[in-house]
């Protein structure tokens, strides 16, 4: 009877976790629907969850377990695109080589871009004296 309480607990925060990010997602898609801005509405909460990380109203704790799910399942998340590209065939043969190309470079450009900005934030971090 413990297990099923450890695993409902568990459930439970999981559900609010990720709701939570559900909520950051909804306030940019708001903010989108009703503003000007061209940037895409889950950008927009994503720069809404930074803030709120970054001024301590949103502590990473409440967040970090539902992430740690969303990652596992993440590559589950990506197996109906790539079933729905099987309808485009006869593109790829056509152009597949200049897909090809730009789908190796726009990702060595996203590898070491990312691999900057963590160099500079863990640069940054020891110069503030914090913890990683």
């Amino acid at each position: 009877m413990e297990k099923l309480y450890h695993y409902l607990y568990w459930t439970l925060r999981v559900v609010l976790q990720v709701s939570l990010l559900t909520l950051f997602y909804l306030a940019g898609e708001f903010v989108n629907a009703h503003t000007l801005i061209t940037i895409p509405g889950s950008l927009i909460g994503l720069i809404l969850l930074f803030i709120a990380l970054e001024i301590k109203v949103v502590r990473p704790e409440w967040l970090g377990l539902g992430v740690n799910v969303l990652l596992k399942i993440m590559p589950i998340l990506f197996v109906p695109t790539l079933v729905a590209l099987m309808n485009y065939g006869p593109l790829f043969m056509k152009s597949g080589l200049f897909l090809m190309f730009d789908l190796v470079l726009s990702s060595l450009i996203i590898f070491f871009m990312t691999g900057w900005f963590t160099q500079m934030a863990v640069n940054y971090k020891k110069k503030r004296g914090e913890s990683l």
